[in-house]
């Protein structure tokens, strides 16, 4: 059974079936009908909880994590092979032999990864079926301090939010996130205008911010 059809089976046309439903699809990153319904889960931000970001950007985190490692930048990883007791890595610009590797990529770039030994017919199966959802994080600068606020959109599967700086005090800025195709190609066709409507007590200035 889909998520959608889970749905559809308790809709009630309710203000809360339509904040759950967009809520849902937006947190997915895809269509209700193409997630199933035992995807679902307890963690998906609702009731009273804190949220913490990192002062200065959450890129700040892998970069320090990063300080002590060898990384090499700008190297296609093609394949991954177990030869004896060995892994053999090879990159387009080298290869590298070591006890272990850790495989950890998104999902298109394990999909065309030439794997040796392949993996079960259960996981190509799944490789071969499942795809990235899509979503979009769209942030503006305010004239003045927003109230502080979480609000779920049901026009579009997105939701809008301030949040405070290192010091305590309310940003003056307001983001917001789609999830799904739908919700993203929406956000992005009129950020500015959204993001006005979510913060209508406060002017916007200058240009958003977008990660798509």
């Amino acid at each position: 059974m889909t998520a959608a059809e889970a749905l559809d089976k308790m809709a009630d046309g309710t203000a809360a079936y339509h904040v759950l439903r967009s809520r849902l699809e937006g947190t997915m990153g895809a269509p209700l009908e193409e997630v199933a319904a035992s995807e679902i889960g307890p963690d998906y931000g609702f009731g009273e909880h804190t949220y913490f970001r990192i002062a200065g950007g959450n890129d700040s985190l892998a970069a320090v994590l990063a300080e002590d490692l060898e990384i090499s930048f700008g190297s296609q990883v093609l394949a991954v092979a177990q030869r004896g007791k060995r892994v053999v890595l090879a990159t387009s610009a080298a290869e590298f032999e070591a006890d272990a590797v850790v495989v950890a990529v998104p999902l298109p770039v394990l999909q065309r990864l030439d794997l040796d030994p392949a993996p079960p017919p259960p996981v190509l199966a799944a490789l071969s079926e499942l795809r990235m959802g899509s979503a979009a994080k769209v942030a503006i600068a305010t004239k003045t301090a927003p109230s502080l606020f979480r609000r779920q959109d049901t026009d579009i599967p997105a939701w809008y939010w301030t949040g405070l700086t290192a010091g305590g005090s309310i940003r003056n800025a307001v983001t917001g996130f789609a999830g799904s195709g739908p919700g993203v190609k929406a956000l992005m066709s009129d950020p500015v205008g959204r993001l006005g409507r979510a913060v209508p007590e406060v002017g916007l200035v200058g240009e958003p911010a977008i990660i798509d």
